[in-house]
């Protein structure tokens, strides 16, 4: 009984010997063959192009460039009041998406957080005032 398959055994190019096989070399290999046959991949793009891309679909999506900003303008006096029209003059993905920045009316400066944190402060303070009677 013989282990060599019958079709192998009158194959043109087949040997018993593997070191007189025309198919042992890498240059007759089938797999090599179909690799350079094969059409090159028209998924294929540079890294620029992919980025360019990204940034396309982000920006379809609402994403921009990074955060936008929502300028407060707010007056002391009239601190819940005047934050409640404010705020609520915005859109929720607005409001999501962009940093707010604070400033009070009749003080100059930039809001580096500081405003900010002073803002947030007092606006607590007001919302637990019992006045309000929210909480």
């Amino acid at each position: 009984m013989s282990y060599v398959p019958l079709q192998a055994a009158f194959h043109p190019g087949y040997s018993f010997s593997p070191r007189c096989s025309p198919c042992s070399s890498p240059q007759n290999s089938p797999g090599l063959q179909r690799a350079s046959a094969r059409a090159p991949s028209p998924y294929r793009r540079d890294f620029e192009a992919k980025l360019r891309n990204f940034y396309r679909k982000l920006e379809a999506k609402g994403f921009g460039q990074g955060p936008g900003k929502i300028k407060l303008i707010i007056r002391r006096d009239h601190l819940l009041e005047g934050t409640f029209n404010q705020v609520m003059a915005y859109s929720r993905k607005e409001l999501q998406r962009n940093k707010l920045y604070v400033t009070f009316v009749g003080e100059e400066g930039l809001d580096y957080s500081g405003p900010s944190r002073e803002f947030f402060f007092l606006l607590s303070q007001e919302l637990f005032n019992p006045y309000y009677g929210l909480f």
